[in-house]
């Protein structure tokens, strides 16, 4: 179907909204129309605005996915400009040469969301940027506060140890060679060395711009054992290599070694503590314990011969070997010496028994008779009379010489069957072997002298033997560690020396506690008196003085070493700090041993003494109460121990380091002892509010926190030495970890402890029961 169009006006009529005349757009392009413009075009172009306006009103109640933002002033040169200038050649033209002309407004609206589009991109790059330059300079604060945290202390360029680690990974082998190890040395996923002992300044957010993950990630320097730990930067860090080879890292045989450590543990650490207390309780049953004991180290010395014959001397000259058959010997003696102890133990209550129908009045008659007779007077080798039975007072009788006939009564045939029953009884020490071999030996230590020698030796062994067991597992720990070489050995010394003090400290104060040398008063009751206890007992000075005489005699004796391993250097201030503390230990000490002293405690009494005097001839129940010493002297009540240790803890928790791991566990311990110190104060507010009033222990509550953090932090105090710190740095471990582990072998130590204290007092029951005295 054709269409034929008119002139112009027709054109006009037909002509669709936004048409852009060409003439118009032709004779003027740059959008000028006032040069151009007729009534009659004028008309058209207001028809055509107002058309426009309602199209576009149209189109936007058709198009509800156009975005509201306002639109952009468009610009000259723009599709929609160009509609709306007028030419003066549109006249002559028709529509038809415009096939595009039906599209002219969904250009014009396109035109307008690209222009919004464009201004909403650049809204969007302007935030992107603003953002980025937050994320850039936060994260140069936290790299800051990262930096300031860990390392601001510490060398931040390579020191001498790197490079002579590159040296030595570079050497030839030594001449010792070892089976491929599992332990070697560590490379980074850089590259460089994991086990670098330096932290060099990361600028990799100057490079890269950091990202919030990256930022949060810190990492602890792993740095060189120092001098004497005074923290110096000053200093040159010691020039060690890669650690030599230890037998923990050797990784061979392995299985020998856990037998030997648990064997050695359970014979050392469980077993000997409970044959000591049978000792001690004078039970029948603490030979067994000792045999027992003397199977379990047996067979962890023969572990440990396996398997040093397995693996290669990889700690020449070390000290735990000769000292583990040091012990051992002394653990045989100690056997056999308890072995000739309870025979004649054995041989007192044989005797005894067989005396025991004798009464005191037949034994009068008999004395009567016997002083007429010409036999010499029967007696007994060790001065005691015989007819006590109880296992306590036997230390004065202890080998007896064997008894005569001393009458009519006393039938030999009668004592032979007594000693075929008792030896059915006994058994292992009775009419057997064993028996005959004492008998034919005991004549020879039956003197007094001989016998007291022999029962001092045994009492001296159970007191050393848990010290030296003690020393022979720590040195065991360094030489399976590989550690305290060289110098090192000053720094292992002295830590653990000092820790092992404060180690046996919170052992000894949890034995008062459960009612250990009640008989010196030290177990918080009252002292008791020489009818109930020997007159030597009743000097033996308070367990306050014990403690101030140790801390005096420690700073007396550390005043002129400090300075020693560093003699013609220069003072430090760390120097001055550890000077400090000695005197410290030397004047607190020695104001605690003044504080017990009862001759200054009466010098201090003089002017109440004074007017006591005076007031004699005032006499009554009041005067007599005006005068009466206060129940809190009849305790004493010295806080200079327990303030002297928390000034201590309170000094080494700010103590400085070098190592990051060696400040947190020196910090760990110094809060320990701090907290020993508040938990004594708080015992002596107790006794001070309620002094004890009986032999009985009154055991305050808070020395159970005193035995555990003394006990505790020892422990952590010996191993805080440079070189265990270094060991558990090359190890990836940290001071948090090494202290839960210290804390959970607290608890299990202080509950074994419990437990022999407990058999201790069930085994003198047993006996005391057996003699005929029961404890009600």
């Amino acid at each position: 179907m054709e269409h034929h169009y008119s002139p112009l006006k027709d054109a006009d009529k037909s002509r669709p909204p936004y048409t852009i005349p060409l003439n118009d757009f032709a004779a003027n392009p740059d959008g000028n129309m006032a040069a151009t413009a007729t009534p009659a075009s004028q008309h058209r172009r207001h028809e055509r605005t107002s058309s426009h306006s309602r199209t576009r009103s149209g189109s936007r109640n058709r198009l509800p996915s156009r975005p509201t933002t306002p639109l952009r002033p468009p610009s000259r040169t723009s599709l929609r400009a160009s509609q709306t200038t007028p030419s003066g050649n549109a006249a002559s033209l028709s529509s038809s040469d415009f096939p595009l002309a039906s599209l002219e407004p969904q250009f014009a609206e396109l035109s307008d969301s690209m222009a919004d589009l464009e201004a909403n991109f650049m809204h969007l790059q302007l935030l992107n940027e603003s953002i980025a330059r937050f994320n850039e300079d936060f994260g140069g604060f936290l790299y800051g506060m990262n930096m300031s945290a860990f390392c601001i202390d510490f060398p931040e360029a390579p020191i001498p140890q790197s490079f002579a680690r590159h040296k030595d990974s570079s050497a030839p082998a030594s001449s010792q060679t070892f089976p491929e190890s599992p332990f070697q040395p560590r490379t980074s996923a850089h590259g460089g060395d994991a086990d670098a002992t330096f932290l060099t300044t990361d600028t990799s957010f100057v490079e890269n711009p950091p990202t919030s993950t990256a930022l949060l990630l810190g990492a602890l320097p792993l740095v060189a054992g120092h001098g004497d730990e005074d923290g110096s930067m000053h200093e040159e860090p010691a020039k060690v290599a890669t650690p030599p080879m230890s037998y923990f890292r050797y990784g061979y045989h392995g299985g020998w070694m856990l037998a030997h450590l648990g064997l050695m543990i359970l014979a050392w650490v469980l077993w000997m503590p409970l044959a000591i207390m049978l000792s001690t309780a004078r039970s029948r049953y603490h030979l067994p314990a000792q045999i027992v004991f003397h199977i379990l180290n047996g067979l962890g010395v023969f572990a440990g011969v396996v398997y040093n014959r397995s693996t290669p001397d990889l700690y020449k000259g070390n000290s735990h070997h000769p000292l583990g058959w040091v012990l051992t010997a002394f653990t045989i003696a100690w056997t056999v010496i308890s072995m000739f102890t309870a025979y004649g133990d054995y041989k007192n209550k044989r005797s005894s028994s067989a005396h025991s129908g004798i009464t005191n009045r037949s034994l009068a008659q008999y004395e009567q008779v016997h002083q007429y007779s010409d036999q010499p007077s029967p007696t007994r080798w060790s001065g005691d009379s015989g007819m006590g039975s109880s296992r306590q007072n036997s230390s004065d009788s202890i080998f007896q010489k064997p008894q005569q006939p001393q009458s009519p009564l006393e039938d030999p045939e009668h004592f032979e069957e007594d000693d075929g029953e008792d030896s059915e009884k006994h058994g292992f020490l009775g009419n057997n072997k064993v028996d005959r071999f004492m008998s034919r030996h005991m004549p020879r230590l039956s003197s007094t002298r001989a016998a007291g020698i022999v029962r001092f030796s045994q009492i001296f062994l159970e007191k050393v033997l848990l010290l030296l067991g003690f020393a022979a597992l720590a040195s065991g720990f360094l030489v399976y560690g590989g550690l305290s070489r060289d110098r090192q050995i000053f720094s292992i010394l002295a830590h653990f020396i000092k820790g092992g003090i404060f180690f046996w400290y919170g052992l000894l104060t949890l034995g008062r506690w459960m009612g250990a040398f009640t008989e010196f008063g030290w177990a918080w009751n009252i002292r008791p008196t020489t009818p109930s206890v020997a007159r030597w007992k009743t000097r033996v000075p308070s367990a306050e003085f014990v403690e101030s005489f140790v801390i005096w005699l420690y700073g007396a004796s550390n005043i002129f070493l400090e300075h020693l391993n560093k003699w013609g250097k220069e003072w430090s201030a760390s120097d001055l700090e550890h000077l400090s503390l000695t005197v410290l230990f030397f004047g607190g000490g020695l104001l605690g041993m003044m504080i017990e002293s009862a001759w200054i405690r009466q010098m201090f009494s003089t002017n109440v003494a004074v007017h006591e005097e005076e007031d004699e001839e005032r006499a009554g129940a009041s005067r007599d109460q005006l005068y009466t010493q206060p129940k809190s002297e009849r305790f004493s009540m010295n806080p200079m121990p327990g303030l002297v240790i928390m000034v201590l803890g309170a000094a080494m928790s700010a103590h400085h380091q070098k190592s990051m791991v060696s400040t947190m566990m020196h910090a760990q311990w110094g809060t320990l002892f701090f907290v020993f110190g508040c938990a004594r104060a708080a015992t002596y507010v107790l006794v001070y509010l309620k002094p004890p009033t009986s032999h009985f222990t009154s055991r305050p509550p808070s020395e159970l926190v005193s035995s555990f953090c003394l006990t505790a932090g020892g422990l952590l105090f010996m191993i805080s030495a440079r070189d265990t710190v270094n060991a558990i740095e090359f190890n990836d471990l940290n001071a948090m970890a090494i202290f839960t582990v210290v804390m959970g072998l607290t608890g299990i130590l202080l509950s074994w402890e419990f437990v022999c204290f407990a058999i201790k007092g069930w085994a003198v029951r047993k006996e005391r029961a057996a003699a005929g005295k029961p404890i009600q």
